[in-house]
């Protein structure tokens, strides 16, 4: 049996034990995955604790995504881009990291038949959510992504990340 996580603060409302459940038991894997309350302070105990209790995996929630992501030593390409972390695991002792938010919502929206290339494409909000998806939509090339922020500031500053010419701001 794999045992797997989702950590972050809070985490008791998290469905992610329940579907991640459900799929396993609907492919035959045997897993237990559990929602466990992880502080930001003392992060880095707790992770090793956590891989030294078994666990295999873990899914890195609010607030830890980036402490997760600086933590990593090794990293995915789109995980260096986002600069955060929403998946973490051991190879040969080395913690690794992977930011899966992007690629998620690639699948959801070709799934759904939208094609993103050459598509005026708008994201709103430039807090992590919006970090993490962007390097995914901008591969998919489309003709431009436009930040809608209530601080325009903020969306100054996820723009300038990528600094690509496809990404626009507005408030």
């Amino acid at each position: 049996m794999k045992k797997l996580a989702v950590i972050g603060n809070p985490i008791s409302h998290s469905l992610s034990p329940s579907i991640h459940s459900i799929f396993a038991k609907t492919l035959g894997i045997d897993i237990q995955y559990d929602a466990v309350e992880v502080e930001t302070k003392g992060f880095e105990d707790r992770l090793a604790s956590l891989f030294s209790e078994g666990y295999s995996g873990l899914n890195v929630t609010l607030p830890l995504k980036e402490q997760a992501f600086a933590l990593a030593k090794k990293h995915t390409e789109t995980c260096s881009a986002t600069q955060s972390a929403n998946t973490l695991w051991k190879e040969n002792g080395v913690l690794c990291a992977d930011s899966t938010d992007g690629a998620g919502l690639m699948e959801d929206l070709i799934f759904k038949g939208l094609n993103i290339k050459g598509s005026n494409i708008v994201v709103l909000g430039a807090g992590g959510s919006s970090k993490a998806i962007l390097p995914s939509l901008l591969k998919a090339e489309p003709k431009e992504v436009i930040i809608l922020n209530r601080t325009i500031a903020k969306a100054i500053n996820l723009a300038e990340i990528y600094n690509n010419d496809k990404v626009k701001v507005s408030a």
